[in-house]
């Protein structure tokens, strides 16, 4: 059995990298879709 502390070691590794993607998903998608918004106005 792991013990405890490495396990949780290994978590918080995994959920800050975790968080790191969410931020960086988040920031392309407001760019893609402010991009997005730019171009159906160009169009119409």
């Amino acid at each position: 059995i792991i013990d405890e502390k490495s396990l949780i070691k290994k978590y918080q590794k995994e959920i800050s990298s975790l968080k790191t993607e969410l931020e960086q998903l988040r920031r392309g998608m407001l760019v893609g879709v402010s991009h997005d918004e730019i171009l159906s106005l160009r169009q119409q």
